[in-house]
């Protein structure tokens, strides 16, 4: 697998289960949408979780619950007004606030559904056995959109797919179609973000290498351009 593929794997995974969902019926999932009532964001959860409904929170939130003797998995969607409607400094905001705490996840900048998006994973001793936490935080509009799935290792482990088929399945809601050209404009500025999130945490190889996605879609774009020029000196 080259460095290209591996950026984006986790897109790719996401696009090739949803397809395989179509295909194969998906026994792993429910039959039908899990529709918040907010109207912000509909998901398809596993088959045979519990549910858990928060009726008093004025976000857009629901847990989905899989126990097995004592411990559980858990796959959680938190929607809410963002304090920042920019991507990067979103992103920076997030990372700042997690290592106040203490908290240093594994990062990782990554397309989803055609949105820019941080994936994070972290692992931590809760009660004295390890958890693992998996987050995917985006903005859409002015609406910062938090997806997080956790589990005892074992648990994370064996329903990490079915948590990829899930997240697959989740739409925002009240999403508005987009011209061709507004559609391009929006994807070139979502790499322009990525690649600008993956500078600020590191992630120089990334970087160049959502820079140039952004080219393929905009050759000319003065600003993918100069940030590209900058990484040669």
């Amino acid at each position: 697998m080259n460095r290209t593929t591996q950026i984006f794997v986790f897109m790719f995974i996401v696009a090739i289960l949803l397809i395989a969902q179509f295909v194969t019926g998906a026994p792993e999932l429910g039959n039908k949408p899990y529709i918040d009532s907010t109207g912000y964001f509909s998901i398809i959860p596993p088959c045979g979780w519990d549910i858990q409904n928060y009726p008093s929170d004025p976000r857009g939130r629901v847990a989905f619950k899989k126990k097995e003797g004592n411990e559980s998995a858990e796959i959680q969607v938190l929607v809410q007004a963002a304090e920042v409607t920019d991507f990067f400094y979103f992103a920076r905001k997030i990372k700042s606030n997690l290592e106040k705490i203490g908290l240093k996840p594994e990062w990782q900048p990554v397309m989803f559904s055609e949105i820019p998006a941080i994936k994070s994973v972290l692992t931590l001793s809760v009660r004295g056995r390890k958890k693992k936490f998996l987050n995917l935080r985006f903005l859409s509009g002015k609406l910062y959109h938090d997806i997080e799935f956790s589990g005892s290792t074992e648990l994370f482990d064996k329903y990490q797919d079915v948590f990829i088929k899930t997240i697959a399945s989740y739409e925002i809601g009240k999403r508005k179609s987009e011209g061709h050209v507004a559609a391009k404009k929006q994807k070139t500025e979502s790499y322009l973000c990525l690649a600008k999130v993956a500078v600020e945490f590191g992630d120089r190889k990334n970087a160049v290498l959502f820079l140039d996605e952004g080219l393929k879609n905009d050759p000319e774009n003065k600003e993918l351009l100069d940030l590209k020029e900058n990484f040669k000196q």
